[in-house]
């Protein structure tokens, strides 16, 4: 079986970047600015931060319950 998290589609990428959103704004407030890439065979997700001039960083993993939204969590790296 291959996980969601390892498929390089555009389709994937929008499920991450809809979960992705949906999952920051259950703890967050402010503006999200933030890209995705497909590197080392899965998805990550990096925020920008430009009033602190910092960026971070999130794998995308395959989750159910607890914070997973659209099959997806995310662990900052």
């Amino acid at each position: 079986m291959t996980l969601p998290s390892t498929i390089n589609t555009a389709t994937t990428e929008r499920r991450v970047r809809r979960a992705f959103r949906k999952w920051w704004w259950h703890g967050h407030t402010g503006n999200l600015n933030f890209e995705t890439h497909f590197e080392h065979g899965h998805w990550w997700v990096v925020i920008h931060l430009p009033r602190r001039g910092e960026s971070q960083t999130f794998d995308a993993v395959d989750a159910v319950g607890g914070d997973a939204q659209h099959g997806f969590s995310f662990e900052e790296v």
